[in-house]
Parts: C-alpha cells; sequence; structure tokens
C-alpha cells in the first residue's frame, strides 16, 4: 500500500465531492463509478483512521453499495443492512459524508443504519441476521399497497448462520413481491467463518467456471442458425443451462431465482445484474464475492484486525493488542483450568479471537467449538454437551447473549440438572457502537431464571476467582459478566460470594458492581462502599450491618434498573427481615443509552463520580 499524501487525504475528490444524494450518481458513467469507488476507499481510509470504526466490511462493499444505488431508488425502494456496520458507504451517497468526522461520537453519525438519522436508514440495525425478515415484511407491505417499490436484503455469508436468517428464507420463497437478497459473500464474520453453509457457499463460488463455460457455450453457440436453435432449446428444458453443470441450489429450492456467484467488485456486473432483478417481480437471491479490507493492503491481509478499530495511523498495519483485557483474563483463566480438565469445552459464536478463547482453541482443536452466528444454538448445543458429562463455557458479548433466553431458561435452566458457565463479554456501556452494542440488559434477563448464579466482579482478582471457582466446583449454572478493555487490579478475592468492602464511613451504604465500583471509587461521601462479585445469590450479613448504622442505601449498576442488581438486593434484604431503610437506586432508567465514549456517557447518565457524589448528598440532605 502507497503511504497516504495530500492529494490522498480528502482532496482532489472529483466525484465523491458532487455526491449528494442517490440522483447525482445515476449521472456517472460506468467507468466513473468505478472512479467515485477508489475516491470512496480513499475517504474510507482518511476518515475512520481518525475517528475508529469498522473498516474492513465497509471497503469491501464499496462496488456493492454504489450499484444498489445506481440502479434502485432510495428511499422508495429498501435497503435492509444485516448488522448494519457496513453501511459506511450508504450514508456517504445520502448526504452525510460531510459528518464523518463526528462518526460514532456522541450525539455524532452512527456507526449503523439509524431511522432517526435519515429517510434512507429504513431499519435499526446492530444485530446479526434479521435483515431478510425486515425486508420481507417491506416488500410484503409494498404489495399490499400495491406499489412498485422494492426492497433490498443486504446480508454477509457471516450473517448467514443464523438461525433467523433460514426462518426468512423459507418463509419469503413463496412470496410474491419485491424482494431481492443480496448476499455479500466474504468469508469472514468477525472471526473466520465456520459450519457446512461456508463450505456450500464455497462450492457454489468454486463453481463459478459454470457461469463462464455457460456464457462461452452460449456465444459459441449463438455462431450459427443451429447453435442459435440448440441454445434455446437448453433454455426452455425443465432444467435448463445451468443444470447442464450444477444441481438446484439450496436458495432456488426456497423457491428464489438465484443468480451467482458475481464479482462483487465488478460495477458493470453489478448493475446488469440487479437491472436484471428489478423486473423479475419474484423474490431472487444474488451471491456477491468480495473481499473484506478491498483497496487496503493492511485491512486485505488482516481483515480481523480492522473489523472493528479505535483511531490508527493509516500508514502502519495494525499490530494484535497485547493488553490485558477482561477478555484476555476470562480466556486465559479458561484455558489454565482446561489444561488439568479434559470435561471443559469451550462454545464460541463467531468470535473465539475477541472473547479471548484463541489460545484454547489453539491448544485443545476438539474441545472447542466456533457455531458461527448462532446464540441460540451454541447455548442448545451446550446442553447436550452438559448432559453427558463435559462442562461447557460459553463466551458471547452481553448484547448477543440476549438472542439465547430462551435457550438459557428452556434448555439450559430447566433441564434440573445442568452444568455450564456463561461468560458476558462487554457487560455494561460499552461505547461508540451505541444502542444495539450496550450489555445493559443481562442481569435483568437472567435474575428470573431460576438456578442461574449472576457474578459482576469489576477486577481482574475477581474475574479469575469467579471463573475459577464455577470450573472447580461445577455446581449449577454461573453467569459471570465482565466490562470491555484493560482489566483493572483490585483486592485478593477469597470468597466470591462475600461483598467486598472497599471503604468505610459513617452516613451511607453504597453497593456497586462491574465498572460502576471503579467509578463510585472516585466518588466523595462518607459512607461504606461495597462491591458485590455475587448478584445472585447476595449475601446480606455485611450489607445489613452496616445499615443499621446508616439507614441509608445507595446502588450503583451499569445495568437497567428495572430488574437490576439494586432490585435484587432490596429483595434479598426484605427477604431477610431487614426493611429499615431508604433507598437511593443509580442505574440506566427505562430508556436505550445513545452511542459515545464511555465517559461522556456517564455523564449524560448522570452516573459519573461527580453526578453520583452530589446525587448521594442529595439523598443524605
Amino acid at each position: 500500500m502507497r503511504s497516504l499524501n495530500s492529494k490522498d487525504k480528502g482532496e482532489n475528490m472529483k466525484f465523491l465531492d458532487k455526491i449528494e444524494s442517490p440522483a447525482d450518481l445515476k449521472k456517472l458513467s460506468f467507468s466513473q463509478l468505478e472512479l467515485l469507488s477508489a475516491e470512496i476507499r480513499q475517504f474510507l481510509i482518511e476518515n475512520v483512521s481518525k475517528t475508529g470504526g469498522h473498516l474492513a466490511s465497509n471497503l469491501g462493499v464499496v462496488e456493492l453499495t454504489v450499484a444498489l444505488h445506481y440502479v434502485f431508488n432510495s428511499p422508495l425502494d429498501s435497503f435492509v443492512f444485516d448488522v448494519g456496520h457496513q453501511s459506511y458507504v450508504h450514508k456517504m451517497l445520502t448526504g452525510r459524508k460531510d459528518e464523518f468526522s463526528t462518526l460514532r461520537q456522541f450525539e455524532g453519525l452512527s456507526g449503523f443504519p439509524k431511522k432517526s438519522e435519515s429517510s434512507h436508514d429504513k431499519f435499526n440495525s446492530g444485530h446479526s441476521s434479521n435483515s431478510i425478515s425486515v425486508a420481507l415484511g417491506i416488500a410484503e407491505a409494498n404489495r399490499l399497497l400495491k406499489n412498485d417499490n422494492h426492497s433490498i436484503a443486504v446480508i454477509g455469508d457471516g450473517a448467514l448462520t443464523g438461525g433467523l436468517a433460514y426462518e426468512a428464507l423459507n418463509n419469503a420463497g413463496r412470496s410474491k413481491s419485491n424482494l431481492i437478497v443480496l448476499l455479500n459473500d466474504n468469508e469472514m464474520s468477525i472471526s473466520h467463518n465456520v459450519g457446512s453453509m461456508t463450505g456450500y457457499l464455497n462450492d457454489l463460488r468454486t463453481k463459478k467456471k459454470y457461469t463462464d463455460f455457460k456464457a462461452n457455450l452460449k456465444q459459441f453457440l449463438n455462431k450459427s442458425e443451429t447453435g442459435v436453435q440448440i441454445e434455446k432449446m437448453l433454455s426452455k428444458t425443465k432444467s435448463g443451462l445451468k443444470h447442464l453443470l450444477l444441481a438446484d441450489t439450496l436458495f432456488e429450492a426456497l423457491g428464489f431465482t438465484y443468480i451467482g456467484p458475481l464479482d462483487g467488485h465488478d460495477i458493470f456486473t453489478l448493475c446488469t445484474v440487479l437491472e436484471r432483478a428489478k423486473h423479475m417481480e419474484k423474490p431472487v437471491f444474488i451471491h456477491t464475492y468480495t473481499k473484506k479490507g478491498k483497496g487496503y493492503a493492511f485491512a486485505e491481509k488482516a481483515p480481523n484486525l480492522y473489523h472493528g478499530t479505535g483511531p490508527f495511523d493509516p500508514t502502519k498495519p495494525l499490530s494484535p493488542s497485547d493488553a490485558e483485557t477482561y477478555s484476555k483474563i476470562s480466556g486465559d483463566t479458561i484455558f489454565k483450568m482446561a489444561q488439568n480438565d479434559e470435561k471443559i469445552v469451550a462454545i464460541s459464536a463467531a468470535m473465539a479471537e475477541p472473547t479471548g478463547l484463541l489460545p484454547f482453541a489453539e491448544a485443545f482443536p476438539d474441545r472447542f467449538f466456533d457455531v458461527g452466528i448462532s446464540e441460540a444454538h451454541a447455548v442448545t448445543f451446550s446442553s447436550g454437551l452438559s448432559d453427558n458429562g463435559f462442562f461447557p463455557v460459553i463466551s458471547i458479548y452481553s448484547t448477543f447473549m440476549q438472542r439465547a433466553y430462551d435457550s438459557i431458561a428452556e434448555d439450559l435452566a430447566q433441564q434440573g440438572d445442568l452444568k455450564a458457565l456463561l461468560c458476558l463479554d462487554r457487560a455494561g456501556l460499552v461505547g461508540e457502537d451505541g444502542e444495539t452494542h450496550h450489555g445493559v440488559f443481562d442481569i435483568a434477563y437472567l435474575s428470573h431464571i431460576p438456578k442461574v448464579k449472576i457474578f459482576a466482579p469489576y477486577s481482574k482478582q475477581g474475574l479469575e476467582a469467579v471463573i475459577t471457582h464455577a470450573l472447580t466446583e461445577k455446581d449449577g449454572l454461573y453467569a459471570v459478566r465482565y466490562p470491555r478493555g484493560v482489566a483493572k487490579d483490585g483486592q485478593e478475592v477469597t470468597d466470591i460470594f462475600k461483598p467486598e468492602q472497599l471503604r468505610k464511613g459513617e452516613k451511607v451504604t453504597v453497593v456497586s458492581i462491574s465498572a460502576m465500583t471503579l467509578v463510585v471509587n472516585d466518588a466523595e461521601f462518607d459512607g461504606d462502599h461495597f462491591h458485590l462479585n455475587s448478584i445472585k445469590p447476595i449475601k446480606t450479613e455485611e450489607i445489613i450491618s452496616s445499615l443499621k448504622k446508616t439507614k441509608k442505601l445507595v446502588t450503583v449498576e451499569d445495568n437497567v434498573l428495572n430488574g437490576g442488581m439494586g432490585s435484587l438486593l432490596v429483595s434479598a434484604l426484605r427477604k431477610d427481615g431487614f426493611t429499615d431503610f431508604s433507598y437511593l437506586p443509580i442505574g440506566i432508567d427505562d430508556e436505550f443509552v445513545p452511542q459515545g465514549k464511555v465517559s461522556k456517557l456517564l455523564s449524560k447518565l448522570n452516573m459519573d463520580a461527580s453526578n453520583i457524589s452530589e446525587r448521594i448528598k442529595d439523598f443524605l440532605s
């Protein structure tokens, strides 16, 4: 990759500077669209290197997005981006390129489609595999409204491992609406894709020679009158020319017209095929293959490192971080315990490296299972392992574990005797990814499921102690939530169920969990401060002793208040017969938290150290 010079840094954007809406795009020739695509990549690298964001995926969908906006008419035609982190080019082409300096910042441009941001964003997305369902709903609405608008789901092969996508495909194939499913096949999610569908798509890609053969055969036959008749005959047979070499695809069996695989970086071919699909008036599945990180050598070589980044120097390659994050502490502790216990198995949902499980996967490949983006399956799959004497560790981001709620309740907890550990990474506020990624519901959705023990350490020592205890005792179902980022040191933890007292005082009893314990440490108040590693069950003896002195209870958590730690603690105190106290809960109220740096979000929520100090002061007065 060449280094960026002055001409690369946002200057001389001959075509991009003139694009204020998709209508401007339609004035360009195909050769000009290719030049525009190069400018878009240059713009992405320059801007994302300053703000951070999802780079590799967006570099891979440049031509796809340009072609979509060239052929269709947004917002009359609807684009539903699966997961949505690959929508940067879409935002640039729909009048938002001047806002990219605010990308993922507080009150700035979202890193995902957002309905409140633009009429071109048809659906708020951030979780995987739902685009076909949404797009089908829009397509059926269009049919009922008797308009000719199209609905296009843009889904990656990683998202195609999610079960919801197959439910939608199964339902969509019999539809008579204007639905197009555009598969962006780049062989990646965050980690490399796994499973049978990956192999199937690979087979389709390798059979591209069929497409080339068909084109060459047709060209040859059309050279003579007899050849033309043969070509027409082949086209009209039940199987058609395709089935001379290739059996029905899965997508055709489901009722779609399948087209592909196509080079997702060939604008002319993409536009031609999309124009054809536009007039078919039935569900069409278009299979394209692309290169994640296209046009930026560093990202092409290491797309996982450029999946989601902070600010970086675009002239130098990124290197894997060696920071001791909570994810690394989790993975290392699991790996250490598994070395002496062959019954420990680990499960990832397409995130082995981000959740710290890579050392385990490399050391114990037979005991490691990456199930792809299928969180519910990960949990239910683990129940079969547990039922046969293994102890599964399921490591999934808190926000994505929400999708496995029913599996946790029905397939693990309700079975009565199963044992497992749920590791909920990125719990609490995660920052710039915003509403769809904050892990602020886990306590609420887990706490009312019988038999699930819940832990919320704030320190390296606490996290190690909880995981070690769970993998040693194996006494039922455990869930441990922990923050994003570099792990903080704390005091030695010898009893994970006993509240840790971090401060002594006279006027108030403050109880906190997770990363909020570190925030409370910086707050000013005269009182006892306890951190709870265990929030279900809760040992109340020390807290009751403190409350007998202060009569004032404050709980602080990075979770929704409704069903959170505070409500669990108050319930436990009342169950133990202690009600003589007044109470101030501090946490996330009945709202979705926007994007922004965590410090900014805490301030907005009145949950930073200064606000906590002031709120406690008002409470005591």
